[in-house]
């Protein structure tokens, strides 16, 4: 860790690092924006938290970047499909 790091910069470092160790991809980036989150090819898109890291908004960011990880290692078309409902 760099000891110059700002709280926030690692913050975003360490989400990404998780998000690559549940997701089991290496080529996933973590970007952080104000609009929001979801997944563009191996983008993970979070919303940003505040600079001062409310526990709530990390809550809910880490609970975002866990999500689309589980999503990306364990969920496949075939599977879906065949599970889901018909109507």
């Amino acid at each position: 860790m760099d000891s110059g790091e700002s709280p926030i910069e690692r913050f975003k470092r360490v989400t990404g690092a998780a998000i690559r160790a549940i997701a089991e991809r290496d080529d996933l980036t973590a970007t952080f924006t104000p609009s929001g989150q979801g997944l563009a090819g191996s983008e993970v898109r979070l919303a940003a938290p505040a600079r001062d890291l409310p526990p709530e908004e990390v809550a809910r960011v880490r609970g975002d970047a866990a999500a689309i990880a589980l999503r990306l290692r364990f969920h496949t078309d075939k599977l879906h499909n065949r599970q889901r409902p018909d109507s």
